[in-house]
């Protein structure tokens, strides 16, 4: 019976042995390999099965190699021209999405801008009323400063009328950038129907190496 020191030397050997014939295996070219050694490579394998997961991500990167080796030039040139056209498509599209994106962020400062004018003008408002009320009670007290508590609520009253000529502005601008929003939304939408087309049209093969890219 061999001692544990013989047993642990004959398991290292083992070890490096298979871990040789992985790299051999790992580098070598599909055309050069024996079938007759792949065999029993893989009978050698079969004792563990991290090697047996090991031995089938190789045979799949081989039999990728022979699935494009067998493509004709017609083959790759068309799936060449549909990809251009597909990269070309997602281009556009992301340049639309873009600047949908600028005018949603623009309309939405425009609409803060117009709810904070909103806001001020409620306050101006209710200010306004106060300051009549204080105003009705200033000239029963003192009739000589009637004339400049009257200038003031014009002035106050003109610029209430300024506050809401602004809002209008504000208001036609928000509508004009909605407007531009939809038509950038048409486009959109023409674009992903054209792109659901090319996906049909385009092998999977060129989708998924677009999508790497």
């Amino acid at each position: 019976m061999p001692s544990d020191v013989e047993v642990f030397a004959l398991r290292e050997e083992e070890r490096r042995l298979k871990q040789e014939a992985k790299e051999k295996l790992k580098n070598a070219n599909i055309y050069d390999k024996n079938v007759v050694q792949r065999k029993n490579f893989k009978a050698l394998l079969a004792e563990d099965p991290d090697d047996i997961e090991f031995y089938e991500q190789l045979r799949k990167r081989d039999a990728d190699k022979i699935l494009i080796n067998r493509q004709t030039p017609a083959d790759r040139h068309f799936k060449k021209e549909n990809l251009h056209d597909f990269i070309a498509k997602k281009r556009e599209m992301f340049l639309v999405q873009y600047a949908l994106g600028v005018k949603r962020e623009e309309m939405r400062k425009l609409e803060e801008i117009a709810q904070a004018e909103e806001q001020k003008l409620l306050d101006d408002e209710k200010a306004l009323e106060e300051d009549a009320a204080k105003f009705d009670a200033f000239l029963k007290e003192n009739d000589k400063n009637s004339v400049e508590a009257i200038k003031r609520a014009e002035n106050e009253t003109k610029a209430k009328l300024e506050k809401i000529q602004e809002i209008k502005k504000l208001n036609v601008q928000i509508m004009s950038i909605r407007s531009e929003m939809s038509k950038n939304e048409d486009q959109l939408k023409d674009l992903q129907r054209y792109r659901v087309f090319l996906d049909k049209l385009t092998p999977r093969e060129a989708l998924e190496e677009g999508r790497r890219r």
